[in-house]
């Protein structure tokens, strides 16, 4: 089991603020389930050219870009954003 961490707290509530609130608790269940299950998820992608993150979740239009620190145990959250505005 991984420990989710916000790397910047604002910016990702202020990320989830501007998502409907149906949207926004599946978005918070999928980050529940990542933490169970860790990479193991189909829909999480390696992210080769980007400075950022090294991963990314999907989750209906909006994308979850994260890191992984296997040593501490910890999946690092740096944004969630509609894909219109990632890529």
């Amino acid at each position: 089991m991984y420990e989710i961490i916000f790397n910047d707290e604002k910016l990702i509530k202020k990320d989830l603020l501007k998502i409907s609130e149906k949207l926004r608790n599946n978005i918070l269940d999928k980050l529940e389930e990542l933490s169970e299950l860790g990479l193991w998820k189909s829909n999480i992608k390696f992210l080769n050219h980007y400075d950022l993150c090294d991963y990314r979740l999907r989750v209906w239009d909006f994308r979850i870009l994260f890191n992984v620190d296997n040593k501490n145990n910890r999946i690092i959250i740096f944004r969630i954003l509609h894909r219109s505005k990632l890529y």
